[in-house]
């Protein structure tokens, strides 16, 4: 998978999901980051949240990109 960061262009490799729990247990925020074979204090792309927000905009890209199997643009409201 190819994306787009911070210096350009990369082949996406792997990427690691992050939750973050306060005291009582609760998940306060969700991270998700993307890397290429480095890994670095900051990735290329990250993406942070409430474990809510990374879910329904999970489902969202799911949705399109099930939607247009051959081809056609979907934007998403996040």
């Amino acid at each position: 998978m190819e994306a787009r960061g911070r210096n350009g262009w990369f082949k996406a490799k792997w990427c690691s999901v992050w939750i973050t729990r306060n005291l009582e247990g609760t998940a306060v925020e969700a991270r998700i980051s993307f890397y290429s074979r480095q890994t670095g204090n900051m990735p290329p792309i990250m993406l942070t949240g409430t474990r809510q927000e990374m879910e329904t905009m999970l489902e969202k890209v799911l949705k399109a990109v099930r939607m247009h199997p051959d081809s056609g643009a979907e934007e998403i409201d996040l």
